[in-house]
């Protein structure tokens, strides 16, 4: 066939001219389609790379303290250890000889007790057994936030501070209450915040009857026991009178001791404190007023009172 016949110009250049735009057209896509898997590869992997970076930076201080921790404990030199730079407040039994302390901080905080709670009684024992005799401890100093708790732990520690041969410091913060009233009683000097709570003389038996729940839910309570007052107090059933005068009889006891202590250390008559004694606490400008307490201040006032009592400037180590 001879093509040369039906051969056209204007035909030739617009099959051209279609063909050029279907090249450049799959150019573009492939071009395109390859960018996009590129910029998907790429973006995966920096994001990628970020995650393992932030994981990285969000552990490196955690690893960078052990790193130290296990530095400084491998080292004898205490050139290479790091101490607080404020040394009005350093930590821990060989801080007194390091960072020249001689005020002995305590906390009583939370929940008072005997050897379990926030702040045991054993906790004294146990500090002032340690620095028994240690003649760099010149003063002692109490912070108190504390609602109270058992009258023999708070009666333990008021006989620990009152032992002490060094002028102790009661600073009570948002609250000095109950038993926590009570175990500073003996401190020289008792400070509290504006804003603190002071008092609630008096004491308190908590005292639960789920008799009613249980028969609610088909429980019946059936002591076998070999006295009528063995089960008293138990929450399976009310309080009979009797019991009730029994356990008003040891309450009062324990605040007929609590009432003397008061008046004691306060110097403050029976009578005063009984008029006080009805479980309310009071405002640190009202309980200055009525003598519970000698300073309205915080940690400021603290620091100038032992500054004058020492006549040096105090530097407290916490325990």
């Amino acid at each position: 066939m001879n093509s040369s016949q039906n051969f056209s110009p204007r035909s030739y250049l617009k099959n051209a001219a279609k063909t050029r735009f279907k090249l450049r057209l799959y150019s573009f896509l492939g071009i395109s389609g390859f960018a996009v898997i590129l910029l998907s590869f790429l973006s995966t992997t920096s994001y990628v790379q970020y995650l393992t970076a932030s994981v990285s930076e969000a552990s490196a201080p955690t690893m960078k303290y052990f790193k130290r921790t296990s530095e400084q404990q491998m080292s004898q030199s205490d050139e290479e250890l790091s101490y607080p730079e404020d040394t009005s407040e350093a930590w821990g039994v060989d801080s007194f000889e390091e960072n020249g302390c001689n005020v002995l901080g305590l906390t009583l905080i939370g929940e008072i007790g005997t050897y379990t709670g926030e702040t045991p009684a054993d906790y004294f024992h146990s500090i002032f057994d340690l620095y028994k005799g240690d003649e760099r401890v010149k003063a002692i100093l109490v912070e108190v936030d504390s609602g109270g708790g058992s009258p023999v732990g708070g009666d333990e520690i008021r006989e620990l501070l009152d032992a002490q041969e060094v002028p102790v410091v009661a600073q009570i913060r948002e609250l000095g209450a109950s038993a926590a009233y009570l175990s500073v009683l003996s401190a020289d000097r008792i400070f509290a915040h504006r804003y603190g709570s002071i008092g609630s003389i008096g004491v308190i038996i908590s005292q639960y009857d789920y008799s009613q729940k249980n028969i609610k839910d088909g429980i019946k309570y059936d002591p076998i026991m070999t006295g009528i007052h063995k089960d008293m107090g138990t929450y399976d059933r009310p309080l009979t009178e009797e019991e009730r005068a029994i356990f008003m009889q040891e309450i009062e006891y324990i605040k007929s001791g609590f009432v003397a202590d008061v008046a004691k250390y306060r110097h403050l008559s029976v009578e005063q404190v009984l008029a006080l004694a009805d479980g309310k606490t009071y405002m640190a400008p009202k309980a200055k007023e009525l003598g519970l307490i000698d300073e309205i201040g915080s940690r400021t006032e603290v620091n100038n009172y032992l500054r004058d009592t020492l006549n040096e400037e105090p530097v407290i180590c916490w325990e």
